[in-house]
């Protein structure tokens, strides 16, 4: 039972993490539910593979079982990129559904995020974190009760196991029994999470809509311009620096009228992605999120909103910034500072 005492141990540290309702406790949860999460996946294709083309007996006889797996598969699903692993277990051993993968490879985003960048998503980590690890618990159990397991003399049965399971551990004749009684223990670890997982996206993504909505606000002189000729202005400038032909040219040192000349030759042929203002429809569907009653759905929607939102979101508000900039740049001029 040595694996299964492994990830007990591993989920109740991530599980500790998140009586914090914190955004840097929720970090270290989703970093340690995401680690674990990998192992399973992995141990389960590896147990996989080794039994593909083994020796099988029947009676006397003894058959070789013809390999299913390629060479090339194999080396994938035992290989170091985490999205492989995934994958076989969803499409060869049909032990995740198409939600399920899709949750796990996004929160595996948010993971990367958390390790290597830091401090971001700080009003969704938590909630995803703690989510994660409700399935990891759920996991956990579906993987095991798919594995071979056997008990070796030299297990051992910490104190944390025996919290969650028995004082002897996991034991051969009731291991679902004490299997269920660890994942509910485990999953109890957290305090509950009010309102639920999809009241909570939806909480978040509307905070990000009205960051959009009040920078647009503050570029528009708070109403003295129209909003959706601002908001082409915007998607405009983004385009003539990040995307246009002409990017690099704008980067060299050129006089005035010449820059007037290139800007206005790539304004009279662009057309906005965007012409109406979103918001509204942002809001719609973030109302829409806060009812569906699958995490797995609500994430995978959440995920597909926030791809739109977060480009026109972030440029908005870099805007807004450089817009406040100059203004305090020209008023610090004015007043000879």
């Amino acid at each position: 039972m040595r694996d299964e005492y492994h990830v007990i141990e591993q989920l109740d540290l991530a599980g500790q993490q998140l009586k914090n309702v914190d955004a840097n406790y929720a970090r270290f949860a989703i970093i340690l539910t995401d680690n674990i999460v990998e192992l399973m996946l992995y141990r389960r294709c590896k147990q996989a593979i080794r039994e593909d083309g083994a020796l099988f007996s029947y009676g006397r006889r003894y058959q070789i079982q013809e390999p299913k797996y390629s060479d090339a598969l194999r080396k994938e699903a035992e290989g170091r990129s985490f999205e492989k692993k995934v994958e076989f277990c969803r499409h060869q051993l049909k032990l995740l559904t198409e939600d399920e993968h899709v949750f796990i490879s996004s929160v595996h985003q948010y993971r990367n995020e958390a390790y290597h960048v830091g401090l971001k998503h700080n009003d969704l980590i938590y909630p995803i974190a703690w989510q994660y690890h409700d399935f990891a618990c759920d996991l956990f159990r579906k993987l095991s009760l798919s594995t071979h397991r056997f008990t070796c003399s030299s297990d051992i049965v910490s104190n944390v196991v025996q919290k969650h399971s028995h004082e002897t551990g996991i034991r051969l004749e009731s291991f679902e029994e004490d299997l269920e009684k660890a994942t509910t223990s485990l999953k109890k670890l957290k305090p509950r999470l009010t309102p639920g997982f999809s009241a909570q996206l939806s909480r978040c993504i509307n905070s990000r809509i009205d960051d959009f909505a009040q920078a647009l606000w503050s570029l528009t002189g708070q109403g003295e311009r129209d909003e959706t000729e601002m908001f082409h202005e915007v998607q405009f400038h983004f385009y003539l620096f990040d995307d246009s032909p002409i990017k690099g040219q704008l980067t060299q040192p050129m006089l005035p009228w010449d820059y007037e000349k290139l800007w206005k030759d790539q304004r009279s042929s662009w057309r906005p992605k965007y012409k109406a203002l979103p918001t509204e429809r942002w809001r719609r569907r973030s109302d829409e999120l806060s009812h569906v009653k699958c995490p797995m759905l609500a994430m995978k929607k959440s995920q597909t909103l926030l791809c739109e939102i977060e480009p026109l979101r972030q440029n908005m508000c870099q805007a807004a910034e450089d817009y406040e900039n100059q203004q305090q740049l020209d008023w610090d001029l004015r007043d000879g500072r």
